[in-house]
């Protein structure tokens, strides 16, 4: 038990659907909630290693999304998995992706990647990286 930590407070409905801590410590967590520790959020934060809200993680997400997963890339950049079916996009600094959007490590949206408009009628769960770079989708 680390003596530092305290448990962040998720609210407004309280899912949480994935979570990965970084190399330097801290969580990055996704889900379908709007606040964390008592402070408006969207439904990606990072926390920093004593639990509270990283300030410098500015992913500025739309409201209303939710992401069902967030995985860590090799180069430090991050892949959020949001549902297709609930027809909301994730959108962060003015780049709109549906269902795959890749995040700096800064949270900002990297505007380089497109995986198109995502499989017709069903939800994206999991997306991991391949060795050679590419990514492969699963979900329903």
């Amino acid at each position: 038990m680390d003596p530092v930590f305290t448990p962040a407070g998720i609210y407004n409905s309280g899912d949480v659907y994935s979570s990965l801590q970084q190399a330097d410590g801290k969580l990055v967590v996704s889900g379908a909630y709007s606040r964390v520790n008592g402070t408006t959020t969207s439904s990606v934060v990072r926390l920093n290693t004593n639990g509270t809200l990283d300030a410098a993680f500015q992913q500025n997400l739309g409201t209303g999304v939710t992401t069902r997963g967030v995985e860590a890339l090799s180069n430090g950049q991050l892949m959020l998995v949001s549902y297709l079916g609930v027809g909301n996009p994730i959108i962060a600094n003015g780049v709109t992706r549906t269902g795959l959007l890749r995040l700096n490590a800064t949270g900002t949206a990297d505007a380089t990647f497109d995986a198109g408009t995502g499989p017709a009628g069903g939800n994206i769960n999991h997306a991991a990286q391949l060795a050679n770079g590419q990514f492969i989708v699963v979900g329903l």
